[in-house]
């Protein structure tokens, strides 16, 4: 199952979804492999019947870019806007951590349900990644753990560098 066809995910699923997200960017990024395309249609989970994770893959490496050992960032404006980092639009050059700040806004999109950045055209929107913060009161109002809005806030840093 696509993981957007579950619209309701607590925040225990949401830990366990990051965890093996986790394991797959980690793995990936060992083989000097960024995939710049992580979004929630490009992971395909399975549940068992105690609604634990039983397989998530991350798909479509589409995007995916392999560094060379003497060269660990790329450029361009690659990916899908509303998961892209800040450092896409200012610098148009960037490493792991872009993978990083899409783990942080796929968590942050299933726990409140929309995107922690919108706009009605594309300079508005690339506007808001780069110079707003998301509304992380809209997670504390639904519940979810301190802890885990913290996680997201360091996953979604404007700077990569503090990620």
């Amino acid at each position: 199952m696509n993981i957007i066809e579950k619209r309701a995910f607590t925040e225990y699923e949401v830990q366990q979804i990051l965890h093996y997200l986790a394991i797959g960017v980690k793995h990936m990024h060992e083989k000097n492999i960024l995939h710049r395309d992580l979004k929630l249609e490009n992971i395909m989970v399975t549940f068992n019947d105690d609604n634990e994770i039983e397989t998530l893959k991350i798909i479509d490496l589409g995007l995916s870019y392999k560094f060379d050992d003497n060269n660990m960032k790329t450029k361009g404006m690659i990916g899908t806007l509303h998961y892209m980092p800040p450092e896409v639009f200012w610098k148009k050059e960037y490493d792991y951590k872009y993978d990083v700040y899409s783990m942080g806004v796929i968590a942050f999109t299933l726990l409140a349900h929309e995107f922690p950045f919108n706009g009605n055209s594309l300079p508005e929107l690339s506007n808001n990644i780069m110079k707003n913060m998301p509304d992380f009161h809209k997670l504390t109002e639904k519940g979810i753990s301190i802890d885990c809005v913290d996680l997201i806030k360091n996953m979604m840093k404007k700077h990569s560098n503090k990620r």
